[in-house]
């Protein structure tokens, strides 16, 4: 079971004691190809209304891999 973490340093310390990782973006991946969602854009917005910040390439990628604009 991957933990859910982003912060670079901390993704970087999981991977050294062998602990799987997942971040915000592949989580919300899983969720839309699970069902668990019907489309991530409403939600990464909302991420980025509340001040968390996500590169435009990778909102570009996990729209891409979502089949979403």
């Amino acid at each position: 079971v991957p933990v859910l973490l982003d912060e670079k340093y901390a993704r970087r310390a999981a991977r050294r004691l062998g602990i799987a990782v997942i971040g915000t973006g592949g989580f919300l991946i899983r969720a839309k190809r699970s069902g668990a969602v019907s489309q991530v854009k409403p939600v990464l917005d909302q991420l980025r209304h509340a001040n968390y910040r996500f590169s435009e390439a990778l909102l570009r990628e996990i729209l891409r891999q979502c089949g979403e604009r």
